[in-house]
């Protein structure tokens, strides 16, 4: 992070008040305005600070005083100026510490008469420089808003002030939030005033220390934010779940008492089917021992038909023998006549049976018909007390139809009612009913679902404040990065040789920076960077190349040197030099052993020849071209001439052997005419036309010159070895002046080498992208968040709004019910109306049925009336049948006591009576005979019926066993099928089980009523339980068990999976118990970890830091030596605690301040006691009624340290002890004290709310009538005690120069305005600590 501070540079006023292009300034961030009243200098001042920091133009904020007299238009318009429309600048540029990296802030002002004031603001934060590379004025006007976007980029220029002062906040400042920024711009306002002790005293003073120390940041509160956070959620979380605890809880109330139902009645049809099933068991029991008996019965039945049948045989035959006398037909006669009698006797006992049932059944219709009789009174009875009840229903229902049903009974009391109309209407309006009612609850529910959407949007929005604060966190650090990367690559360029940046290329930089979140162009400047140091590369290689070829040369040079002063000094003498084809002749003739030498060996001068005959000579020799001959024998010209072909050489033959041949010598004379003579004699050769002369030689037409300027070097061997020692003296002194080249150039490649090193280095300094991309990423990250998270809060607010449509589409859906029903739209009328319509149509079934008695008895009645007359005529009949029966058994008899006389006058009553024995004995053997075989056939039929019912009923044993074993299953199914609670145990005999439930709340009420209430519980319930996906569904009878019907099941999704309800109540008690745990964990560790060691450490080093800050003041103000010998300090004390529970801060802080590891138990539990405390309090206030702030804001309070205690600002006067500066003893003070004792203190809180903000912040304030009433010692005090506290500032004064030994630096503005001038002149001075100097345009 940067360290090198802001400082204001410059400020200036374009086509404001009296100025039209003023610029200020200011000498290391310090300016003093003066002049006398009027010139305006309080107007520049309070046109620059605070107005610029935060764009706010109010009335109270431009004027020093805080009176509304002024306002900003006021400086645009004036009231005697001709110019009703004028836009103006104000601006103020900063620099940063030690580097030309600029940047501007400032705001235009567009006036027109009798119209608002429009405002724009701006910052310049790519380098650019206002006057310098760019201008706010064309054609002498002052830009519009539109050009200034034009000029500087839209991004730049800003229309809201609340975004301006963001902006400056976040460009220069760096204050963790705005409220901080404000609070600064607050105190420098105050700081600002003339008159600091007509405003401010010191309790006054006291609160502004307080506030101006550094509060836990939200980074510090972070961890007691998002525990409080999680706790809230979890808190949240817990209060859903006891809410859907309760409704749980209701709804399965009601849902055990129906499934205990369910159970019961499952458990009295099993155990009905087990009774059944024992009674069948008994029954075959009866049965085989029924049939045994009869087995028995049949065989004595047989043994009884086996004797009869052998009595009546031999009857037969004694019969027969009987009847053969005349005795015996009358015999017959008598018992034919006494067959008829005992017939007609017989008939007669039927028919008076027959007549006896009769009349018991005409008594017994004659019953039925005082019955049915009761039983109409009776139903009348209950029909005008049901038409009582329905009368009391009806003064409050007032249903029209229910005079014309009193009105039909009243004529016809058992007429059949047609109802179908009166239960139709009665139908339609109880749907009607519910459909309000049940729209009346989705109302509800959708109330309920739009507080919970109302919830969560809080919520998401409480979210989107933590995701904005991270964002911009994430912003301010990519501004920040923005801003290290301009001042690496100022510094990069400054510390760089090669690769220094030209102002066009830096500003490039700083444009590409500033781009680089829209662009994403780093490899532009890297390629600027690449491109210049390819450049730098190409001359540095250039340079390099072009001395390592100079060095090359220089090298080759010296070989070749070298080389030439070894073959000086290895040779005896100089050697003619040839070229190539004449050095191959040589060789030849040397390989061919023909003897040759070159003339020049063979020469020498006579030691009296001068020294420029001998030069003569020898040139002349030289250059007529026979010096370098060689001489050969006449012998050897043959051979000598047989060259290969590229061999050459110039031959001087003589007649005499070479070898043998001595030196001839020569002097002047061989340049005479015919001096060439000598030398063919001497060599016996012959040259022709050739002549010596001393200007050179002639040769036939030849005719050469000498220059007379070459030395002897051939000719004579001491001449020739002379010149040997000064061809290796020449050579060494090339070698010499060859290495001291060779010197220089190492040195120039060394440093061309090192040159391209540097620059690679340089290269390699170029600042790379990775910070920057990185911050760049994260604020897309976050940007990113936060554009997901509006997402989520639009579609929150879409879905609040569609359920406040549907809550209107409802609303209007209740209205409409109502106005069918000619009703108020109130819930309470529906719910009267429904329940008495429902209790009408009870008492209206009710009155149907007994309708129905009514009319079904009245039918009996008449039946039975009808079948007592039909009787009575039976009767009568029956009764004459009976007597004409009578009279015929009379008849009969006395024929038969005729026949018995005549037998018994003929004395056959021994054969009658033995005929008659026999005859009734065969008479009666065939009815036993067939009685017996009757019986026995009935026995054996009835011994195979009861076999036959044995097998059907050891069948229907069978299907009760498995009707029993599937009723069985039916209540184990439904025991374990998880629909009841825990309370009753599967293994319980199931008629105990009954008897317990017998005896639980609500059992009794039928199944259906519980089903219906269980319906509309879980209804009523069903949005408070969304969360769990509640459902119920109807699980169908048993196919093969019709008397068991189907259930309702109450479902729920518990993570995803399918459970029952009462699993549902078992995890949701779980829930809560274990949320319950958690948020009792998070606030255990809330106080134990958080409280106590994290934001406690974090207190502790505040506090620390602010009793060193408390310190540092007070030494400054010691180290003050006012005229008055008044001395002022700090002092900063703890306060009293608040409860019992509650500690005093004094010993807080000596807990706070003491080592959490070390801490006894009892000191942390009196801390966490405290915190507690602390934190009930909280919640309390948070939850009441009236409290605006949340929860998290509460605690923030209850944790800021500063509020723990509070400042005293202590007095001194000479020897005197230390008194509290209190507003009395403040108002005794001399105007000059009351000023120190407000500056100093002030001075103080400035400087503590500035150790805040970033450390790269301009530390500036501004003071108007700067130190008025304070004598010259104190004013130099505290201009020292600025330069301690390092601010930058703006003053104006009427008479101070500001030349004060404690000044380092001031720039000094004298501001001249003639009274009335509409002009202000400004002359400026330079203080340096120690001469005051004007300083010229």
């Amino acid at each position: 992070m940067l360290t090198e501070r802001w400082h204001p540079s410059r400020m200036g006023l374009i086509d404001f008040w009296y100025y039209e292009n003023q610029e200020f300034e200011f000498d290391h961030g310090h300016l003093l305005l003066r002049g006398s009243n009027g010139s305006g200098k309080s107007v520049t001042m309070q046109s620059f600070i605070p107005l610029l920091l935060d764009g706010n133009k109010n009335s109270e904020r431009l004027d020093a005083f805080g009176t509304r007299s002024r306002k900003i238009e006021n400086y645009l318009l004036e009231e005697d100026s001709a110019r009703t429309d004028r836009i103006g600048y104000l601006w103020m540029e900063f620099q940063r510490e030690n580097e030309a990296i600029y940047k501007t802030i400032g705001m235009g002002l567009h006036a027109r008469l009798n119209k608002k004031t429009d405002a724009w603001y701006f910052i310049i934060d790519d380098n650019r420089r206002i006057n310098q590379d760019l201008s706010l004025i064309r054609n002498h006007l002052a830009l519009t808003s539109q050009e200034l976007k034009n000029l500087l980029g839209a991004k730049c220029v800003m229309n809201s002030r609340s975004e301006y002062m963001q902006r400056v906040n976040q460009e220069l400042y760096g204050f963790e939030n705005l409220e901080q920024y404000g609070e600064l711009i607050s105190l420098l306002v105050q700081l600002r005033s003339p008159k600091l002790s007509n405003s401010l005293k010191p309790t006054l003073l006291n609160e502004l220390l307080q506030n101006s120390l550094q509060p836990l940041s939200e980074e510090e509160l972070r961890p007691m934010s998002e525990a409080i956070a999680s706790m809230d959620r979890q808190k949240d979380e817990l209060d859903g779940l006891i809410k859907a605890q309760r409704s749980a809880a209701q709804v399965n109330q009601v849902y055990q008492q129906y499934n205990r139902a369910v159970l019961a009645d499952k458990l009295r049809k099993a155990l009905t089917q087990q009774q059944r099933l024992q009674d069948l068991k008994q029954q075959r029991a009866q049965e085989e021992a029924d049939r045994r008996q009869l087995q028995e019965a049949v065989q004595e039945k047989i043994r009884q038909m086996q004797e009869n049948q052998a009595l009546q045989r031999s009857l037969s035959e004694e019969k027969n023998q009987i009847q053969d006398s005349q005795w015996v037909r009358l015999i017959e006669q008598q018992q034919n006549h006494r067959e008829h009698l005992n017939q007609l006797q017989k008939d007669s006992q039927h028919k008076q049976e027959a007549l006896s049932r009769k009349q018991n059944r005409l008594q017994e219709v004659k019953t039925d018909v005082k019955q049915f009789s009761d039983r109409y009174d009776q139903g009348l009875r209950k029909q005008q007390q049901t038409l009582a009840e329905m009368e009391g229903i009806q003064e409050n229902l007032q249903f029209e139809d229910h005079l014309l049903i009193v009105q039909q009974l009243k004529e016809e009391p058992a007429a059949p009612l047609n109802l179908n109309a009166t239960e139709s209407l009665i139908d339609q309006r109880l749907r009607l009913l519910k459909e309000g009612l049940a729209t009346v609850d989705e109302r509800r529910q959708k109330v309920q679902l739009a507080q919970q959407q109302q919830d969560e949007i809080l919520r998401l929005q409480d979210e989107q404040a933590g995701l904005q604060k991270a964002a911009d966190e994430a912003e301010e650090q990519y501004t920040g990065i923005v801003e290290e990367m301009k001042s690496r690559f100022y510094h990069f360029s400054e510390e760089n040789t090669w690769l220094k940046l030209t102002e066009s290329e830096f500003a490039q930089i700083v444009q590409r920076l500033l781009a680089y979140d829209q662009e994403r162009q780093y490899y532009k400047i890297t390629q600027m960077l690449t491109d210049h140091y390819h450049r730098q590369w190409n001359v540095l290689q250039g340079q390099l190349s072009q001395w390592t070829a100079q060095q090359s040369e220089h090298l080759e040079q010296k070989r070749q040197q070298a080389a030439e002063l070894k073959q000086w000094q290895t040779q005896s003498e100089p050697v003619w030099t040839w070229d190539e084809a004449t050095d191959q002749h040589h060789q030849a003739l040397k390989a061919r052993n023909i003897p040759f030498c070159p003339l020049y060996e063979k020469l020498e001068f006579q030691s009296d020849c001068r020294e420029e005959d001998r030069q003569r000579i020898e040139e002349s020799l030289r250059r007529s071209g026979i010096l370098d001959c060689i001489l050969i024998s006449e012998a050897d010209r043959e051979r000598c001439l047989e060259a290969e072909l590229g061999q050459a050489d110039k031959l001087l033959i003589s007649q005499a052997a070479v070898a043998d041949l001595p030196a001839l010598k020569l002097d002047a004379s061989i340049l005479e005419s015919g001096g060439i003579e000598q030398l063919e004699a001497h060599f016996e050769c012959s040259l022709a036309t050739l002549n010596l002369t001393p200007t050179g030689y002639q040769w036939g037409s030849i005719l050469g010159i000498s220059s007379q300027r070459q030395p002897q070097v051939l000719i004579g061997q001491a001449a020739r070895e002379a010149y040997r020692q000064q061809q290796i003296q020449r050579c060494q002194q090339v070698l010499d002046e060859i290495e001291a080249w060779l010197l220089e150039d190492q040195q120039e490649v060394e440093k061309a080498l090192q040159n391209l090193a540097d620059l690679e280095v340089e290269l390699q300094r170029i600042p790379k992208e990775d910070d920057l991309s990185e911050a760049l990423h994260q604020v897309q990250e976050a940007e990113q968040a936060m554009m997901q998270q509006r997402e989520r809060i639009v579609r929150a607010q879409q879905r609040w709004d569609q359920i406040r449509v549907q809550i209107g589409e409802i609303d209007q859906r209740i209205r409409q019910v109502a106005e069918q029903l000619a009703i108020a739209a109130d819930e309470h009328v529906f719910l009267n109306k429904k329940e008495g319509y429902e209790e009408y149509q009870k008492q209206l079934h009710q009155l149907q049925l007994i309708q129905h008695q009514l009319e079904t008895t009245s039918e009996q009645q008449r039946d039975a009336q009808r079948q007592q007359e039909e009787l009575q005529w039976d009767l009568d009949e029956m009764q004459a049948d009976c007597d004409q029966l009578r009279s015929q058994i009379h008849a009969r008899q006395q024929l038969l006591e005729q026949i018995e006389k005549q037998l018994q006058e003929s004395h056959a009553d021994q054969l009658r009576e033995r005929l008659t024995l026999i005859l009734n004995q065969l008479e009666q053997l065939p009815e036993i005979i067939t009685a017996l075989s009757h019986d026995l056939g009935s026995m054996q039929k009835d011994i195979q019926n009861k076999t036959a019912g044995l097998v059907e009923l050891e069948s229907e044993l069978s299907v009760q066993q498995e009707r029993c074993r599937q009723y069985d299953q039916v209540v184990v199914r439904e025991l374990t099928s998880g629909y009841l609670s825990r309370e009753l145990d599967p293994q319980t005999p199931w008629k105990i089980m009954l008897r317990q439930l017998e005896k639980t709340e609500g059992f009794g009420r039928r199944t259906d009523d519980l089903q219906l209430d269980l319906q509309t519980q879980f209804l009523n319930h069903r949005i408070i339980l969304q969360d769990y996906s509640p459902s119920y569904r109807s699980v169908l009878q048993e196919e093969e068990l019709p008397d068991i019907s189907g259930r309702l099941e109450l479902l729920a999704r518990i993570q995803g999976r399918r459970a029952g309800f009462v699993e549902l109540v078992e995890h949701i008690a779980a829930a809560i118990a274990e949320i319950e745990q958690l948020i009792q964990d998070q606030e255990r560790q809330l106080f134990e970890e958080i409280m106590i060691n994290t934001i406690a450490k974090n207190i502790r080093r505040h506090i620390r830091t602010s009793r060193e800050w408390v310190q540092r003041m007070n030494t400054a103000m010691s180290a003050m030596n006012t005229s008055s010998a008044l001395r002022l300090s700090l002092q900063w004390k703890g306060r009293k605690a608040e409860t019992e529970q509650e500690l005093d801060s004094r010993e807080l802080i000596a807990l706070l301040e003491t080592d959490a590891q070390i801490l006894k138990p009892q000191d942390f539990e009196r801390l966490s006691s405290h915190f507690r405390a602390r934190l009930a309090a909280a919640r309390k206030e948070a939850e009441k009624a009236e409290n605006q702030q949340s929860f998290h804001q509460i605690m923030q309070e209850i944790m800021d340290y500063r509020r723990w205690f509070e400042f005293a600002i202590l007095y001194q006067k000479g020897d005197e002890k230390k008194k509290e500066l209190t507003n009395a003893a403040f108002y005794s003070f001399s105007g000059g004290e009351k000023a120190i004792a407000m500056y100093v203190p002030l001075f103080s809180a400035v400087s503590a709310k500035y150790s805040m903000a970033r450390s790269d912040a301009p530390q500036i304030i501004a003071l108007d009538e700067a130190f008025a009433g304070v004598d010259e010692n104190n004013i130099d005090g505290l201009f020292g005690l600025i330069e301690n506290f390092r601010f930058d500032y703006i003053m104006n004064s009427q008479v101070l120069w500001g030349d004060y030994p404690s000044v380092k630096n001031l720039r000094i503005a004298e501001l001249y305005r003639p009274d009335g001038a509409h002009y202000v002149t400004v002359m400026n001075y330079q203080w340096n600590g120690s001469v005051r100097n004007w300083v010229s345009e």
